[in-house]
């Protein structure tokens, strides 16, 4: 067909918003389960949602909650590393933070030792490791086999809790599971 120059036209048919922007992020490091607050303007992306959030381009395990100034997420397990924190809105817009309002995932917590590893009720139980508080400077709960213990004493490679009751004639054994303040586990 021959070009017949036409022109269609809407006058005032569509209007740039201004970019949204992630101005900081607490806490600014932290390692899987720390629960991330993002801030900023046109969170949203100039959409109803927000759907994905990167943080050091690893994809979160949940976004908790979002409006146009706040998104709260829980970080997944990534590689140690700094990087930007990006939102993906309905709308397919982008916004991101920029240097230095970055993420920085901590190497994640390792533990080493568990002494005793049997007890009962008032067992004095040590937790030795690296990063236990998992780039919080306290711990929320720890659980010796799926019952929360007592912490006497923390740092962030040495970890003294009281084995509390499980039960009536119960006798678990499992998992050592220390949870930081922070979310991260």
């Amino acid at each position: 067909q021959p070009d017949t120059g036409a022109v269609v036209v809407l006058d005032d048919g569509f209007a740039y918003n201004a970019a949204g922007v992630v101005t900081s992020i607490e806490p600014s490091s932290g390692q899987v389960g720390t629960r991330v607050t993002l801030r900023g303007t046109g969170l949203l992306g100039s959409g109803a949602d927000v759907v994905a959030v990167t943080l050091n381009s690893v994809g979160v395990n949940q976004i908790v909650s979002r409006n146009d100034t706040i998104v709260v997420v829980e970080a997944a397990a990534g590689a140690a590393g700094t990087g930007v924190a990006e939102l993906e809105a309905d709308s397919g817009a982008l916004v991101r933070s920029q240097a230095p309002v970055q993420f920085t995932y901590l190497v994640e917590g390792n533990i080493t030792a568990v002494t005793p590893s049997t007890g009962h009720i008032g067992t004095l139980v040590t937790i030795v490791g690296s990063g236990l508080l998992g780039g919080d400077t306290q711990l929320a709960s720890v659980q010796l086999a799926g019952v929360p213990a007592l912490v006497q004493s923390q740092n962030d490679s040495v970890v003294i809790v009281e084995a509390q009751d499980p039960g009536t004639g119960l006798t678990p054994s499992g998992s050592v599971l220390l949870t930081a303040r922070s979310g991260a586990r």
